[in-house]
């Protein structure tokens, strides 16, 4: 039985080859090959962890309207990226100051996930930001979203205080508590099909 946490959830993967989204780290020019270096900072989700990711995601408001608002972070700020260049593009990401080496979330889909370093965003940013999409990380510390319309936000410093933190806390064992139910459901429907009632037939 898979207990996945946003600690662990790296673990569950496929092959980069196999996922839908691979094409995102692929460069023509070099024959669609990615480097191993690269790859090795790169975890495509499976299905099932990806839908945690998706439905952490969602708990969390990573994606809402007021995660960039002083309800949340003390710092927040906007960049224009339609009329700037790959390489200043580029180097705003890197001011953010999110180490190279921290692993961050990105949701695609409900079962489309990676998890992969700051510094493979920053690469691959232009192959990952198609449409409207969130990053963020473990700390919750900060959130990035790039906007449809050229605009990248992002907001640092969490807003701390004592009802918002017992809000998160209840919402937190609330979302593991519906995730080990739709296990253990999962689990019975599998052990029905695999040994049916013979009284049902």
């Amino acid at each position: 039985m898979k207990k996945i946490s946003l600690e662990n959830i790296e673990r569950f993967t496929i092959p980069l080859e196999e996922h839908p989204l691979k094409w995102m780290f692929l460069d023509e020019e070099q024959n669609n090959h990615l480097r191993e270096e690269y790859k090795a900072q790169i975890f495509p989700l499976d299905e099932e962890a990806s839908v945690y990711l998706w439905n952490a995601q969602v708990q969390f408001k990573i994606f809402s309207e007021e995660f960039f608002t002083q309800q949340f972070f003390q710092h927040n700020e906007s960049f224009y990226i339609g009329d700037k260049t790959d390489k200043e593009i580029k180097k705003w990401l890197y001011q953010r100051g999110i180490p190279f080496s921290q692993k961050v979330f990105i949701a695609f889909q409900p079962s489309t996930g990676f998890v992969l370093t700051w510094k493979m965003v920053i690469k691959f940013w232009d192959g990952l930001f198609f449409s409207d999409q969130a990053v963020w990380d473990r700390t919750l510390n900060w959130g990035f979203v790039a906007d449809h319309n050229d605009v990248f936000l992002f907001g640092r410093n969490r807003v701390y205080n004592s009802d918002m933190e017992a809000e998160k806390i209840y919402e937190q064992q609330q979302f593991r508590q519906e995730i080990e139910n739709q296990i253990k459901q999962n689990q019975a429907r599998e052990v029905i099909k695999y040994f049916p009632n013979p009284y049902l037939k």
